[in-house]
């Protein structure tokens, strides 16, 4: 009888320590709300913009498609606490704020993509964007709001003559060879 009541706790501690484990894995998602948002931003982007080449193969994204930017995470998480639409950070020319709002974060996801992200992230003419991501869970509202705002960098500024008579030529000037900087080496 002892030995049976041993083997039931050492069974008992096994099947806790098992539904313990089992409970972790979902706390990794409240940890970061933000992974789920941004696996489905790259997932959709990368299947929407898949490039074939017939002697390589498919390749999915490129140094033209879309980059995280911590800058505009910080926007979207702004436009997710107080739902103003936000003006673009220091050093982005423009931006595409997109907010949904649904219960579960997936449903918040969605309205955010029926709110225009969806067409944004698969048009794939849009070169050198970056993105950010926000989310905030309203408790008061039982909601969840999803943000993903789509930004331009400012284009770099154009290169200055290098001395005075360069500068004389106008906007001609790099056509003339002693005004052209030297090769790199």
């Amino acid at each position: 009888m002892v030995q049976h009541r041993l083997l039931s706790a050492q069974m008992a501690s096994v099947a806790a320590a098992m539904l313990g484990i089992a409970f972790i894995v979902p706390a990794a998602h409240a940890d970061d709300p933000l992974a789920p948002i941004i696996r489905t931003v790259q997932k959709d982007r990368n299947n929407a913009c898949v490039h074939y080449d017939p002697r390589s193969g498919p390749t999915f994204g490129s140094d033209k498609d879309f980059r995280y930017d911590k800058r505009l995470e910080a926007v979207a998480q702004a436009y997710a606490r107080d739902e103003k639409i936000p003006n673009p950070p220091q050093g982005f020319r423009n931006i595409l704020p997109f907010l949904g709002a649904g219960d579960p974060e997936s449903q918040a996801i969605n309205r955010a993509y029926q709110h225009g992200a969806g067409k944004a992230i698969g048009d794939c003419s849009l070169e050198h964007a970056f993105y950010g991501v926000g989310f905030v869970r309203h408790n008061n509202r039982s909601v969840d709001v999803v943000t993903i705002v789509i930004g331009f960098l400012n284009p770099p500024p154009p290169p200055q003559p290098p001395n005075e008579h360069c500068r004389s030529l106008g906007a001609d000037w790099m056509n003339h060879a002693e005004c052209k900087p030297p090769p790199i080496k």
